[in-house]
């Protein structure tokens, strides 16, 4: 359930902007996440939030943006272990930016021909949430050397759980629909709430894809 409030705990106060118009509002609601979950990256998006969104998750902002585009933010960062957790979305009314005198923006003319969006504010399609692996592999390299017949595979990973893990990289290599080369398997110690490089070269006797 959700509804409206003014200022609850300890959000942000919205800049160059006239406050006792009260043309801010924000939508607030509590999030229980099981157990299972706790190795796992959670993800908050709103495809539409008027105007100026910014989500709050346990009194600290995850994310925001202008306007009334898609809001996404990883709140993986801002959840308490265990318990429940409270989301809050800060959003303005259209009233509240063609009242902004801070850098003479001509809403107050578009709203001329918009008047049907006259201080409209709110969530209008519905948000999801969804669940990523907290580990993984952010970015994949790959140099290849025909006359040293070598490849170099470099990976990036990404540890977002609190503790420090150890991982297998297995890497394979594929061409003309086929495995052409398989790799020992690596293990490698990555830090929590760390990204780490690391570099695999081993010779390839047939570099042929």
């Amino acid at each position: 359930s959700h509804g409206n409030y003014q200022n609850p705990g300890k959000i942000a106060k919205p800049t160059r902007l006239d406050l006792n118009k009260d043309y801010w509002g924000f939508l607030k609601t509590g999030l229980t996440l099981p157990a299972k979950l706790a190795d796992k990256r959670v993800i908050v998006s709103f495809p539409t939030a008027h105007f100026h969104p910014a989500l709050y998750v346990n009194g600290k902002l995850a994310g925001q943006t202008s306007g009334a585009v898609p809001l996404s933010a990883d709140i993986t960062p801002e959840l308490k272990i265990g318990g429940k957790q409270e989301l809050i979305l800060r959003l303005a009314s259209t009233k509240a930016l063609y009242e902004d005198s801070g850098d003479g923006i001509n809403f107050r003319r578009a709203m001329k021909f918009m008047p049907y969006q006259h201080e409209q504010a709110g969530i209008f399609d519905d948000p999801w949430l969804g669940i990523a692996p907290a580990i993984r592999i952010e970015k994949v390299f790959i140099d290849t050397s025909f006359r040293n017949r070598e490849i170099q595979l470099t990976y990036v990973i990404r540890n977002d759980t609190r503790t420090s893990r150890v991982v297998l990289i297995a890497p394979e290599i594929f061409g003309r629909g086929k495995s052409v080369l398989k790799i020992k398997p690596t293990p490698v110690l990555v830090y929590g709430q760390q990204s780490m490089r690391v570099k695999i070269k081993v010779e390839w006797e047939n570099p042929n894809l």
